[in-house]
């Protein structure tokens, strides 16, 4: 008789054990389903995460840095613009992985980074010009 393991395994050095293939460590080739190395990984692992890989038993998953999400083809992450979810009270500048509030004229940026608060001018010891 011969063993043979599912996908995501392989066969031990005994020939009839099946261990979990760690796809997430480097080295592997990615082979596409008709078991050609064409259109496979180009970074060097057996997945194709394009971020964070977690090895699964028989399998893995990605995921992505915060500041990013996967994508529809569970492999690749895109910047997600954190100006189009409103956390800034007045101007969002969306940046790669991250996002930056300001405040207008009159207002000060919170310890949150995101709330605005008035500036009470009047309290300020500042001189008023005489225009």
């Amino acid at each position: 008789f011969v063993c043979e393991c599912n996908s995501g395994y392989e066969l031990g050095d005994d020939l009839m054990t099946c261990s979990d293939i760690n796809e997430c460590d480097v080295g592997f080739t990615d082979y596409s389903s008709d078991g050609s190395s064409e259109g496979g990984s180009t970074n060097g692992s057996f997945n194709s995460c394009t971020q964070i890989c977690t090895n699964t038993n028989g399998s893995y998953i990605c995921e992505c840095f915060s500041g990013y999400e996967l994508n529809d083809d569970l492999l690749t992450c895109v910047d997600v613009d954190e100006c189009s979810l409103n956390y800034c009270d007045q101007t969002c500048t969306n940046t790669i992985g991250s996002f930056v509030c300001e405040c207008d004229i009159g207002f000060q940026l919170g310890s949150d980074l995101m709330t605005c608060t008035d500036i009470n001018e009047c309290g300020l010891s500042i001189e008023c010009s005489s225009n």
